[in-house]
Formats: C-alpha cells, structure tokens, sequence
C-alpha cells in the first residue's frame, strides 16, 4: 500500500468531529499536502489530543501484556503514535 493510499484508508475511519474537520481541512488547512502517514498521525494528535505527550509517554512504558498479544500490540500502536519522539530502537526494547 502506498503512503497516499495509507492516509486515505485511514481518513475512512474518521467520524464526528475529526471527519468534518480532516474533509473541511482538504482546503482550508491544507490536508491535501499531506504526504505521510506520520505526518497525518501528527496533525490529528495535534488538533484532538489535549495531553501532554509525557502523560502518554508514561502510559507506554506502564503497559504490560496482560492478555493476549494481539491486544497487546493494539494497545502500543494506539499509545506510541502519541509520543512522536519515540525512537524506532525504543519501540524495539518496548
């Protein structure tokens, strides 16, 4: 799957509030020079995540496989793209 193809797939999942403003964005706010998928993560975690990234940072290294792995992994996929300092070498050790 392209990068293009990636972002657009995942703009699918969107509702509410983070449709209207991701669509109304395309134009206003220049989403259609979106070209990575780390950059779209970014604009969203930027526009709907009120935290501060240490909290999230924090939240990551708390988590513990508790049940299956494919939770697991869902669970640090969801937290990790909210620390986008996070180096690849630290998902890795995680």
């Amino acid at each position: 799957m392209s990068k293009t193809e990636a972002i657009k797939v995942a703009t699918l999942h969107l509702d509410g509030e983070a449709q209207d403003w991701w669509f109304h964005g395309l134009v206003t706010l220049g989403h259609s020079t979106v070209t990575t998928y780390a950059e779209f993560t970014n604009r969203l975690i930027e526009r709907f995540d009120q935290r501060d990234p240490e909290q999230h940072f924090v939240e990551l290294m708390r988590l513990k496989q508790t049940g299956n792995p494919e939770t697991y992994i869902a669970d640090f996929l969801r937290v990790s793209v909210m620390v986008p300092y996070l180096f690849a070498a630290w998902r890795i050790y995680m």
